[in-house]
């Protein structure tokens, strides 16, 4: 948000009189294109002002502020105070957009004012793009019968990636959706769905870190910082089965990104 938060700004110190020092609403002046988020601001003394909140509290609110014995009749003067600015989640969905908050009249002594508030910033979606370098279909090299010697044996590594690009600092969670062969579930091993001269007896096989993909339920990955996320993911043919035949491989898989 706007750098004012932190920073000391002007608060109140009383007339001879008891006056209502009276917070800004929150959503007064809120010009807000990110639906679904509001803005809370919250004020406390560093002074020791008679009466007014020594503690962070969210405006609006109103507060009998006492004159101190120094101060002659009819005289105020200003001095610190700190401001605490939140983001606020008001809705079900938040989307992004610009964000504006202003308020003429934020802190009032009676019918005068005393400061304006100007806020304004933008609210980004946190998450993750798919670069355009990650591959849409892998191609396995051509394998021999001799390469497999039984169930469960696998060749034809090869290593490819999603590249992700993202904006924040991210939790990502990967889903991996597909068909898996009957002999051979529980092993990130996808069913053989050539259409022309399918192979018999083998799959494919979707392995993350070296470890099989566990397909069909989603998989936390860890937390990625902004910029370059890479997810190193490897497929190689699996045997299902003892009996194999030459002839075509094809398999499909989906995978779906998650961000918290």
């Amino acid at each position: 948000m706007d750098p004012l938060c932190g920073r000391p700004a002007w608060a109140v110190a009383a007339t001879a009189e008891q006056f209502a020092v009276r917070g800004s609403d929150a959503t007064d002046g809120l010009s807000n294109q990110s639906r679904g988020i509001g803005v809370r601001v919250s004020l406390r003394a560093i002074g020791g002002y008679g009466g007014f909140p020594d503690r962070p509290t969210p405006s609006p609110f109103s507060q009998r502020v006492n004159n101190p014995a120094i101060l002659p009749d009819a005289v105020w003067k200003l001095g610190y105070f700190r401001l605490t600015i939140e983001l606020i989640k008001t809705g079900p969905a938040a989307t992004p957009g610009e964000l504006e908050y202003h308020s003429e009249h934020f802190l009032m002594a009676e019918h005068t004012p005393l400061a304006a508030l100007d806020l304004s910033g933008r609210v980004n979606t946190a998450g993750c793009s798919v670069n355009d370098a990650t591959p849409a279909l892998i191609k396995l090299p051509a394998a021999m019968l001799d390469h497999f010697g039984g169930v469960g044996k696998t060749t034809g590594d090869t290593p490819f990636a999603l590249q992700l690009d993202c904006n924040s600092a991210v939790t990502i969670s990967l889903r991996v959706d597909g068909a898996e062969p009957l002999t051979a579930r529980g092993h990130g091993v996808l069913r053989n769905d050539a259409t022309d001269d399918r192979a018999q007896g083998i799959g494919v096989q979707l392995l993350y870190h070296r470890q099989p993909v566990s397909l069909n339920h989603e998989m936390t990955l860890g937390s990625a910082s902004a910029g370059r996320f890479i997810l190193p993911l490897t497929a190689r043919y699996y045997q299902t089965r003892l009996r194999i035949t030459a002839g075509q491989v094809s398999a499909v898989a989906t995978y779906t990104l998650h961000y918290d």
